[in-house]
């Protein structure tokens, strides 16, 4: 399994459960006993304990969740007390992380914490977890605080700052060890320096530790990595072999063999059958978008389109908002001469993909939406999960963006809409042009774009005979159900945000939209997609 998720902090999560007869009361109360829930182990320190609370809390029904007695500390500590901390049951899942203390020391001081012992007992701490079994999950350490830390100042009568170039030899140290054992990464210290950028510290403050608000989106970030771990480990757990990915499939009617393959660049992740790529997220700096492209059938056949020449800055199925502050954030800046940018710069500030021997994948992204030179004044953290295709060849995207306005008020405009153009802003899809036999079809029966551009809708799809696409409107999204973009001459479909009017972000508010995306063969069956909907929305 290709392993890097997006988090990363001070905790080791597992599974520290000996059997039912030394189980906690929480588990005999949540356990099912035709099916026990799977255990989960959190190894960590006061960081851990802050945000320990809320990976209970979402994953409540989903897993037992225990944190280790007490406090992690430093690598030291972990060698002398982990087999204490494992016991003698089975684990599931192991989230664990030791930094912080390695770098402080604390009461530690005067023990050799040097990056290079830190390493060496990282690594036989490391090898120790792979013996349980469990599914392991390294969470990169949260970062030094600017100033001198106030423990060491008050209760040790000194002052230690840890600079970030100090910072990063630790991360670094352990990411040598994490790649060398193929562990999957939950990277807490870009989480927490992504907030930073919109709400940074003070100079001088002198506390590694968080908010509650800071500890509630470290336990989500933590749960989704525990959710992922779960979800792939029956097929690619540490004991699995590699395995043929040759399957028969049910395309159309038509049984198809498949033989799917992951296609990795620094730029793009992509799903292939054989030589034929089924998608590729396109994950590159360089470009001020990030996109999938193409999005294809199984055998193939694709139903996106890049950069026409109409629009060349249309990108199969992506993200933009349309105005920000007034600054345009969707087309080029043609006046400037700027083909390939936009006047307000949408920036990817970080990425971790996961990919695993189902053939689903993870993503998380963040971006920072800026003008020039300028400080962000929105930020968005992306999470996509796609789906392994099922045996019909169909596959699924759901996809989660959550927008914090920065330290003033965030105005997300759009063109005012007229018969057919305007109103369209945020996820949004362009099919090639001279589809044929290609038809909308909406929750509410529109079959045309002039039926159902500017009116609500639960979900709309585009397809012709072979194959389609249909996009769902989550039921807890504002303005839902969404009002749509639907365009027949380009085409085009949107689940436009804003068509209704342009919306107001006061400072650090967030917004939080929620997708769904099906790649389907055969044409669209409203029944079905119905069906797919209530699942969604659940």
């Amino acid at each position: 399994m290709t392993k890097q998720v997006f988090c990363g902090t001070v905790c080791l999560l597992a599974a520290i459960i000996t059997g039912a007869s030394h189980a906690p009361a929480a588990e005999a109360i949540h356990a099912q006993p035709s099916k026990p829930l799977p255990r989960v182990l959190l190894i960590g320190d006061s960081i851990c304990g802050g945000y320990y609370k809320v990976v209970q809390r979402e994953l409540e029904g989903k897993a037992m969740v225990v944190k280790n007695e007490g406090n992690a500390e430093y690598t030291g500590t972990g060698l002398k007390k982990l087999d204490e901390w494992l016991g003698d049951g089975k684990w599931d899942v192991i989230h664990f992380n030791w930094g912080l203390w390695d770098m402080y020391g604390w009461q530690y001081a005067k023990v050799d914490r040097s990056p290079t012992v830190y390493q060496e007992r990282l690594n036989t701490l490391v090898s120790r977890l792979e013996k349980t079994g469990a599914r392991l999950i390294w969470a990169t350490t949260t970062p030094a605080c600017p100033g001198p830390e106030k423990t060491i100042r008050n209760r040790f009568k000194t002052e230690l700052r840890i600079t970030p170039a100090v910072e990063h030899q630790y991360l670094d140290a352990a990411m040598r060890v994490m790649k060398q054992h193929d562990i999957q990464i939950n990277d807490l210290h870009a989480l927490i320096k992504h907030r930073w950028e919109t709400n940074p510290p003070p100079p001088d403050h002198d506390n590694v530790h968080f908010d509650g608000s800071t500890n509630n989106a470290l336990g989500k970030q933590v749960a989704a990595a525990i959710v992922q771990a779960l979800g792939s480990s029956a097929e690619s757990g540490p004991q699995a072999g590699t395995k043929k990915s040759v399957k028969e499939f049910l395309v159309s009617g038509t049984a198809t063999a498949v033989s799917f393959n992951w296609q990795t660049t620094d730029t793009s992740l992509a799903l292939r059958n054989g030589n034929k790529i089924v998608w590729r997220l396109v994950i590159d700096p360089k470009q001020q978008k990030t996109y999938f492209h193409p999005l294809a059938t199984v055998n193939g056949e694709v139903l996106t389109a890049l950069h026409p020449a109409d629009h060349p800055w249309h990108c199969g199925l992506w993200w933009s908002w349309k105005y920000i502050n007034g600054l345009n954030y969707w087309d080029w800046d043609w006046a400037k001469g700027n083909n390939g940018k936009t006047e307000g710069v949408n920036e990817l500030t970080g990425k971790a993909v996961t990919t695993n021997r189902d053939f689903s994948a993870q993503v998380v992204l963040n971006f920072s939406y800026h003008p020039t030179d300028m400080p962000p004044v929105l930020t968005e953290t992306r999470t996509l999960s796609i789906a392994s295709p099922d045996k019909n060849g169909n596959y699924r995207i759901d996809w989660t963006s959550v927008f914090i306005a920065g330290a003033k008020p965030v105005k997300l405009d759009r063109t005012p809409p007229s018969k057919t153009m305007g109103g369209y802003a945020g996820l949004s899809l362009r099919f090639p042009k001279g589809l044929k036999g290609w038809r909308f079809l909406t929750s509410e029966n529109a079959a045309t774009a002039a039926q159902g551009n500017g009116k609500k809708a639960q979900w709309a799809d585009f397809s012709g005979p072979a194959a389609g696409i249909a996009v769902f409107d989550h039921p807890e999204n504002l303005r839902h159900p969404s009002l749509w973009y639907l365009n027949e001459d380009l085409p085009f479909l949107s689940p436009a945000v804003l068509y209704k009017g342009p919306l107001e972000l006061a400072p650090k508010q967030e917004l939080k939209l929620r997708y769904y995306v099906l790649v389907h063969s055969g044409a669209a069956q409203k029944a079905l997609l119905d069906k797919e909907w209530k699942a969604f929305a659940q």
